[in-house]
C-alpha cells in the first residue's frame, strides 16, 4: 500500500486530497494544527503539529516509508501576513 503526507490536511484542499487518496486505499498521515482535523476521516491518522516547528517533523513522524508529501499547510495568507517576508519565506 502506498503511503502519503499531507501538511494543511484540515484545508479545503489538502482535505479533498485526503479524501481522494483513502478512496484509492493509500495509507495517508495527515498534519495539520492542534484542534483542525474536523475534516480528516476517521480512519486516517492525524498528526497535530505547527509549521513553524517543521524542524521537528522527522521526530514527530518517525516513518521513513512514505511515498508522496503533499505540502498544503501555510501561514500568512491573508492580511498583513503576506507582506512579512520573513514570514512567508518560513513556508
Amino acid at each position: 500500500m502506498k503511503k502519503a503526507l499531507v501538511t494543511g490536511a484540515n484545508g479545503f484542499v489538502g482535505s479533498a486530497l485526503v479524501r481522494e487518496l483513502v478512496k484509492n486505499n493509500v495509507e495517508v498521515i495527515a498534519l495539520d494544527r492542534d484542534g483542525c482535523n474536523n475534516n480528516i476521516p476517521k480512519n486516517v491518522r492525524f498528526v497535530a503539529h505547527e509549521l513553524s516547528e517543521s524542524s521537528k517533523l522527522a521526530d514527530i513522524i518517525p516513518d521513513r516509508d512514505i511515498d508522496v508529501f503533499y505540502h498544503f499547510a501555510w501561514v500568512g495568507s491573508a492580511g498583513p501576513a503576506r507582506a512579512d517576508t520573513a514570514l512567508q519565506l518560513n513556508n
